[in-house]
């Protein structure tokens, strides 16, 4: 059965479209309908997908009997065997599951997790999508997004995507939620601007969670494991994971996409990314960001979620080449600024800046990159901003090292994190490990965590030996 092949329903009389073998009505069911409940349920979908992940051969019906009767909705065989499957698909706070009823001798299924494969479940959820009643006034279906995470960036994409959907944003503290629900202010983040009146706040994961269509992921890599964790368990199935975090995890050296996947399996993850500093975006001056996703569908729902008229998104298929472009960048960025504390100029810098560059090509390709993706705006682009920008936390703290400050110091006084400090460790064990050579990096993790001054970095850099450029 192919994806727009089309089936009649006994119920209505209406026809519904296929994808992978999946049927939906638009109706809605404010509970979950038990396994051997009597009768149809109100929202209805027709499986015909075996346990075993193999396809059904044939669809032969579709019916709804009376609610007298106990009975399936669905029949597919398959080998001869009946499978008689029926689920539903629930919107706003409530969740979804498969149910499957076992007749003679099919067996007895009930699962939460949907599918055999990450396309099924990316097909499930753009027709649910498709297939929900609400929209938005431009006709396109109506998508909550719940952002987790309040600080600056994370406030600043909830505010973005509010004027797009319906958006909530999950802070840790419960008097912030308050301040962002009634006073419509971030004022320990973002503390010059207002919010949208559109934009709400609550301090309960579960709420949030259990409730949206698409998870922005905007916590700091250190804390990323253990509030996705936390998270999954209120997650409905299929619903896509993008993740705003430019930094790998210190024990195990992966990137976020990669702990997303471990702590919240199932689900398509995404990545946004690109120069896009967040006191710039709020003001609503020009700029451009990338979401990363290998599915192209997804991929076109998240750029239209989070573009604005003054925020021009880009899709790339590369999750690979984005997120090692984020990390390495705010590592490169320390040094950019450690130079300029120094009180060095233009010239070191953008040496600085360019063989930055080289280093994060070297390893984003060894890892399986893209080269396009480091010459454009999750690479280039990112590394351009963070290093020029005072508004950049891994430029001020490289400034203030260059200076003469400690890095811990520098960490106590900051209310945000700089994840280049963070990060330029675990940055420098994977290029170990993939035997990419990394200067720079080396650089930094010796003033960040060894206790080398800035200077006598510097003079260790200028000090290797001459080699070709295109090394």
């Amino acid at each position: 059965m192919g994806d727009h092949d089309m089936i009649e329903s006994g119920c209505s009389n209406r026809r519904y479209p296929v994808v992978d073998g999946t049927v939906q009505t638009e109706s809605r069911s404010p509970e979950h309908a038990d396994a051997n409940a009597v009768g149809p349920p109100p929202n209805v979908w027709v499986v015909t997908d075996h346990e075993d992940g193999c396809g059904a051969d044939r669809l032969d019906h579709a019916v709804g009997e009376p609610a007298s009767q106990a009975s399936p909705i669905g029949r597919g065989q398959h080998g001869g065997e009946t499978l008689l499957c029926f689920g539903e698909r629930l919107h706003g706070h409530e969740h979804c599951d498969i149910h499957s009823v076992s007749v003679g001798s099919v067996r007895r299924v009930r699962r939460t997790t949907v599918g055999r494969s990450t396309r099924r479940s990316v097909d499930a959820w753009r027709i649910g999508l498709e297939m929900d009643t609400r929209t938005t006034p431009e006709g396109t279906p109506a998508i909550t997004v719940g952002v987790i995470g309040a600080g600056s960036w994370g406030t600043t994409v909830a505010a973005m995507t509010s004027a797009n959907t319906t958006t909530q944003l999950w802070a840790r503290r419960d008097d912030l939620a308050v301040e962002i629900n009634e006073s419509h202010t971030n004022s320990r983040y973002l503390p010059d601007f207002i919010l949208p009146a559109e934009l709400t706040a609550t301090s309960s994961l579960e709420a949030i969670v259990s409730s949206s269509d698409v998870i922005v992921m905007a916590v700091p890599s250190h804390g990323y494991r253990e509030v996705a964790r936390a998270a999954a368990a209120y997650l409905r199935p299929w619903v896509p994971i993008v993740s705003l975090s430019k930094g790998l995890e210190r024990e195990s050296q992966q990137r976020m996409s990669e702990v997303t996947e471990e702590e919240m399996s199932g689900h398509p993850v995404a990545v946004l990314t690109g120069p896009n500093l967040a006191k710039e975006i709020m003001h609503g001056q020009p700029a451009a960001s990338v979401v990363a996703i290998d599915d192209s569908r997804i991929a076109g729902e998240l750029q239209r979620l989070f573009s604005t008229p003054s925020l021009r998104v880009y899709t790339n298929p590369d999750v690979i080449g984005c997120e090692v472009a984020g990390v390495v960048k705010n590592v490169i960025a320390i040094a950019s600024g450690m130079a300029q504390g120094m009180g060095f100029g233009d010239n070191t810098r953008a040496t600085l800046i360019t063989r930055g560059l080289a280093e994060m090509t070297r390893l984003g390709l060894e890892l399986g990159g893209d080269p396009g993706t480091f010459a454009g705006l999750a690479g280039m682009g990112d590394l351009i901003a963070t290093c020029a920008s005072t508004q950049s936390r891994n430029n001020t703290v490289g400034c203030r090292l260059g200076a003469g400050e400690t890095v811990d110091e520098i960490v106590e006084s900051m209310n945000m994190v700089a994840e280049g400090v963070k990060s330029s460790p675990s940055v420098l064990e994977l290029a170990r490990v993939a035997g990419v050579e990394m200067p720079i990096t080396e650089q930094v993790v010796a003033v960040c965590h060894e206790g080398r001054s800035a200077r006598d970095a510097l003079a260790a850099l200028m000090d290797r030996d001459a080699k070709s450029e295109l090394r």
